[in-house]
């Protein structure tokens, strides 16, 4: 474990660049009491539900590897969180090499 004195704690890394900085395999567990709703990390890296309450967690993090998710994610794009939001002068000719396609995800790798 390493603290910066710039108040940057690495576990498992020994330059933290974040205020907590991570380096390796990492299970968590994440408990709501007051709706009995209980999410953790289970021996196959998986996340279980085990309660009847919606649980929201919130995370920046940077990742060098890859993620898996289990269900869905969501993102937003809010133009709320957004700023200096500009038209892109693109020549019709460049949208030709667009190939929009729809897809459904497999659940298995």
């Amino acid at each position: 474990m390493q603290l910066t004195t710039a108040g940057r704690l690495g576990v498992g890394a020994t330059t933290p660049v974040a205020l907590l900085h991570v380096s390796g395999v990492a299970n968590y567990t994440i408990t709501n009491i007051p709706t009995n709703t209980y999410i953790y990390n289970v021996s196959n890296n998986t996340w279980a539900n085990l309660g009847g309450g919606p649980v929201t967690i919130s995370i920046a993090a940077f990742f060098n590897d890859d993620i898996y998710v289990q269900n869905s994610v969501y993102t937003s794009s809010d133009r709320r969180l957004k700023e200096n939001i500009k038209e892109i002068d693109l020549d019709i000719e460049r949208y030709k090499f667009l190939k929009p396609s729809s897809y459904n995800y497999k659940n298995q790798l």
